[in-house]
């Protein structure tokens, strides 16, 4: 110290930058203050979680054994964690997403141009008249009859409503577009995805997706990542927008012969105005030290999309909250109580079971000659005369158990006050007797509850399925592609609607009957009814139902018993409508070698059989598919 002692020092010169230099990492002052404070935060809560319930010498979070004795006690105090938090959070995302949900994609109905539905009769589609234009009446009153089976690929009624090829081909484009994103949820494993999704949703108050294309598959991935790795960055007159945001995850690297702490940071951000916005990417390695490029991963390149592909689903019950007054926060203090209870009460057991023991009036050395054993024998003799030696227990009473069982009842009731959880669970409701409408009631905190975290998993959900069908269409150039091309570029509409399943006991009965009821009444048809029972695919469950039903038909027929097929319904083929036509001119259809021919009396002229075994649709063996066969003349 000796040449620092005429050394006098200028404060002035000790800027608020050169104390943020020495107080904090580069890292930290990059991000800023508040942003250290949420990851301090988020890593304390996911830390809790993980089991490190009791803070040390130094403020940090640890486990319970991880800790040493107090200073000025004789005993280890018993260190305890119930952890009855991490089984609230778990609890409570297998409500919010335990359930079987689905996704549907709503068809809507065409409008035109003049306002007019889609819908056209079948007589104006063969005439070819404009939609909205009445078709001309005979002298009966009743619309020109014309050949349904010249206009349509199966005989329909000339004053019969059909759809309208414009309603027709929205009907398909929806249908591949629901079929896409139920193959997302397929390929993502979204019922597993979505419960580990909602458990840092709660943990961290946010949970963010993000959308990436693997080339090599061809396939779309959802990768759910923690809050800690995400660092948004919203405009500046619309926070609700996402101008750029960064993933930031903590490794290692190696510096020469030692290792060193780095970042790996990617970087998504929206850059021009109008048509011309377009989103770019860059992804680089940065040395902690002196936040310095170690490793380029990926130069800034454009992505042709004009939206960053990252969806967060935030949780917030209020607009002001303070992320310390959080249910996460309550949670954690009454947990805090639940672990001191049960230390206290194993501690206090253990003073009960193995009672202090008081020597009294006995010789020095007495106690150290006594065993703590069964059956032990112990002489003790008074050293002093009129003085007589006493050896007994010291107990307390145990008469602190009724208090504490009612104390402690009441902080786990109060957790499950915060959390909206109730004190039964689904799982112990294994018996009988109870409907619907009484789940509905023992449930109520807890279904309100989840019903208002699934609005922002709705649109949340909403926003990603947009964001996926967009993203495939800026890649169907890519040589792997595994979903429908035409479909995926032909999708305007990306709306889709969630249906969310609570995990409650099934009580599919109650709606199958309730479904058969109003189909009865004809206030629901076959197709919403199996929408509401949660059936994917809805047209190949119907054709299922035909098929089963046709073929329960055809067994009870008495002149099918010597047949094996029976005719599928279906359009005649050419060779037999113009067969058809031959004979109304008065003339003979003959085929190429000039024998004359008729309708196959086997499938009708439709040329396909439905085969009675299995009802399956095949090729009619009589006519050979033609429709048509020679006419034997005895």
């Amino acid at each position: 110290m000796g040449r620092f002692q005429k050394f006098v020092a200028d404060y002035n010169l000790l800027t608020p930058d050169d104390m943020d230099e020495l107080l904090y990492t580069p890292f930290e002052i990059a991000m800023g203050e508040f942003t250290v404070e949420r990851l301090q935060r988020q890593f304390e809560n996911y830390e809790y979680y993980s089991g490190k319930q009791h803070r040390n010498e130094n403020g940090e979070l640890v486990r319970a054994s991880e800790l040493q004795r107090p200073a000025g006690l004789d005993y280890d105090p018993t260190r305890y964690a119930t952890n009855y938090f991490k089984a609230i959070i778990n609890r409570k995302a297998r409500w919010q997403m335990g359930g079987k949900h689905s996704v549907t994609v709503p068809r809507k109905k065409v409008i035109d141009e003049d306002g007019s539905g889609a819908q056209r009769t079948a007589t104006e589609l063969a005439e070819g008249k404009p939609e909205g234009q009445p078709t001309p009446a005979n002298g009966d009153g009743l619309k020109t009859k014309v050949d349904a089976s010249e206009t349509q690929d199966q005989p329909i009624a000339p004053n019969v409503q059909t759809k309208d090829p414009k309603q027709i081909e929205a009907d398909r484009i929806a249908d591949g577009h629901e079929k896409i994103i139920q193959q997302l949820w397929r390929e993502n494993k979204m019922r597993s995805k979505l419960i580990q999704a909602a458990r840092d949703r709660l943990i961290a108050d946010r949970v963010v997706a993000k959308i990436v294309f693997n080339p090599n598959t061809g396939k779309l991935r959802w990768l759910f990542r923690p809050d800690t790795e995400f660092f948004p960055v919203y405009s500046d007159d619309d926070f609700e927008e996402l101008i750029a945001c960064h993933f930031i995850r903590q490794m290692m690297v190696e510096d020469g012969d030692e290792e060193v702490e780095a970042f790996r940071k990617q970087t998504f951000t929206l850059e021009g105005e109008g048509e011309s916005r377009q989103c770019y990417v860059e992804e680089a390695i940065y040395t902690a030290e002196d936040l310095e490029v170690y490793e380029q991963i990926q130069p800034k390149t454009p992505m042709a999309i004009s939206f960053i592909p990252v969806v967060p689903f935030e949780v917030s019950d209020l607009l002001a909250e303070d992320a310390r007054d959080s249910e996460i926060s309550n949670l954690r203090e009454q947990n805090d109580v639940l672990n001191q209870m049960n230390e206290d009460a194993i501690d206090s057991l253990k003073f009960e079971m193995f009672s202090m023991t008081a020597v009294i009036n006995a010789p020095e050395g007495t106690a150290d000659q006594m065993r703590v054993a069964p059956g032990a024998v112990l002489e003790a003799r008074g050293f002093q005369d009129g003085q007589n030696p006493s050896i007994k227990k010291v107990e307390s009473g145990f008469k602190w158990g009724g208090v504490f069982k009612d104390q402690y009842m009441r902080v786990k009731a109060a957790m499950h006050e915060v959390s909206g959880l109730p004190q039964v669970v689904p799982q112990e409701l294994n018996f009988g007797g109870l409907n619907g409408d009484a789940l509905q009631i023992l449930f109520h905190d807890i279904i309100s509850d989840t019903e208002e975290h699934w609005l922002t998993w709705e649109h949340g959900l909403q926003e990603l399925h947009e964001k996926s069908i967009k993203y495939l269409q800026a890649r169907t150039g890519e040589s792997n592609f595994n979903y429908d091309k035409e479909i995926v570029s032909k999708v305007t509409d990306y709306e889709t609607e969630i249906k969310f399943v609570l995990p409650l006991p099934d009580n599919r009965k109650e709606l199958v009957e309730l479904l058969t009821d109003e189909m009865t009444g004809q206030l629901e048809s076959q197709s919403g009814a199996l929408k509401r029972l949660g059936v994917e695919d809805i047209k190949a469950k119907q054709d299922e139902i035909n098929r089963e039903f046709l073929a329960m038909q055809q067994s009870m027929d008495p002149y099918a018993e010597a047949e094996d097929v029976r005719p599928s319904g279906g359009p005649p083929t050419p060779q037999a409508k113009e067969a058809e036509k031959i004979v109304e001119d008065g003339g003979t259809p003959r085929n190429d070698n000039g024998e004359e021919v008729g309708t196959c009396n086997v499938c009708g002229g439709s040329g396909k059989v439905i085969s009675t075994a299995d009802s399956k649709i095949i090729e009619c063996m009589n006519c050979r598919g033609d429709g048509v066969v020679q006419v034997r003349k005895r």
